[in-house]
């Protein structure tokens, strides 16, 4: 995993970019925690694996085909991924739905329907990335805007986008809360605060990624640190931690995957969710879910060709840098770019 840091000079206000796919041999999918549904069960022979997500009770696998895999609880069909999908490049898991994202900027959405959290709005497009909450759904666009919908408590407006909120380039859902991250490396967030879990820290900059849970937030820095904030006893980011290069919350737990492809974890450990199974390396996602977590794993360097992991498009803010950090699976240890924007360097 390296860090590259690009800049843009001139062009449109954000630029959308694919990053091209490699082949790649057998991946490797490892599911730990509850198993009330079957969400541990990982299917067997699953390969060739690009990203993952996790539901309260299942789970959704990204093949590099554009293909999806579901398992665990299904009783709003949330593990029936629909026979038409295909050419998906990420997914995203809500309580009891499931989301992707195509490569044509289109979302899918199917499962649980009960506040329209799988009604995706009509005409949506140029979309880059998706976040799942309990019951709503986000989609950040190719121009920095948010797009919202699903439940909407009428006090609290989870699914709705605050007026003026732009430039965003990241964003994640927690149980009935939202964090959305500017190309400035600030945060903003809305929804349920009675917990603080919307009460950004008055200090927090040079932010790169944000984790939402079910009453609390995190935001990781630059710098490989990781901020929380929300009730304490789901806070206490262990002591030292550093060199992050990515996070995830879910119910009442946590994780942080380092770039040396090790995973920490930390908060509610009831049904074995933050126990990282004893030698499992070379992580290159992981994602958690109500109790439970699933990670994907690479191989060591020189046994299979690179694979690009998680978002497939780029996006920045004219005359403003930005850290754009690259994840790979196998051993990748460089990286170059061919075929940019004009004014992308």
């Amino acid at each position: 995993m390296k860090k590259v840091v690009l800049a843009f000079f001139a062009g449109a206000a954000l630029v959308r970019t694919p990053l091209s796919l490699q082949a790649l041999r057998a991946a490797e999918v490892v599911a730990w925690g509850s198993n009330s549904s079957g969400q541990t069960s990982v299917p067997a022979g699953l390969s060739n694996v690009v990203a993952v997500a996790a539901g309260y009770h299942h789970c959704l696998a990204l093949r590099s085909n554009g293909t999806v895999v579901a398992w665990g609880a299904n009783q709003y069909r949330q593990t029936s991924v629909p026979v038409s999908l295909t050419q998906a490049v990420a997914v995203a898991a809500g309580a009891y739905y499931s989301m992707a994202l195509r490569s044509n900027g289109t979302v899918v959405a199917w499962g649980d329907n009960s506040y329209g959290q799988t009604n995706v709005p009509a005409g949506l497009s140029n979309v880059l990335a998706i976040a799942g909450g309990a019951y709503h759904a986000l989609a950040l666009r190719g121009d920095g805007s948010l797009v919202a919908w699903g439940r909407n408590d009428y006090d609290i407006n989870q699914g709705r986008v605050p007026p003026g909120l732009s430039n965003i380039v990241a964003m994640a859902s927690g149980s009935v809360h939202n964090l959305a991250l500017r190309s400035d490396g600030t945060v903003a967030a809305w929804g349920n605060n009675t917990y603080g879990q919307t009460t950004v820290p008055a200090d927090l900059s040079n932010v790169i990624g944000v984790a939402a849970a079910e009453i609390y937030s995190m935001a990781l820095r630059g710098n490989g640190t990781v901020v929380a904030w929300g009730p304490n006893y789901r806070t206490s980011v262990p002591a030292g931690l550093s060199n992050v290069v990515a996070i995830t919350a879910g119910y009442s737990h946590s994780l942080a995957l380092r770039a040396d492809g090790k995973l920490v974890a930390w908060g509610d450990n009831s049904y074995g969710q933050a126990s990282v199974p004893p030698g499992l390396s070379n992580v290159v996602a992981v994602s958690a879910g109500y109790y439970h977590t699933v990670a994907l794993a690479g191989l060591p360097q020189g046994m299979a060709a690179p694979q690009l992991v998680g978002p497939r498009f780029l996006i920045g803010t004219v005359g403003r840098p930005f850290c754009y950090r690259i994840m790979a699976k196998n051993g990748a240890d460089g990286y170059t770019a061919a075929g940019l924007p004009s004014g992308l360097v």
